[in-house]
């Protein structure tokens, strides 16, 4: 029989892989996203859009 703490301890283990998944996706999708709109850009052009805005 489980403890109350090893069911926490497995729905917290559960909790961070899933959450950790979800956040890769949604990190690398944006840069998925980005490089396929603008192309891929030199390191110091990153925020070039940014300031070409203003």
């Amino acid at each position: 029989m489980e403890t109350k703490l090893e069911k926490e301890v497995r729905f917290w283990k559960i909790y961070a892989a899933m959450t950790t998944l979800f956040c890769a996706m949604f990190f690398l999708s944006a840069f998925a996203a980005h490089s396929k709109r603008d192309g891929p850009r030199p390191p110091g052009m990153i925020f070039s859009t940014i300031w070409a805005m203003k």
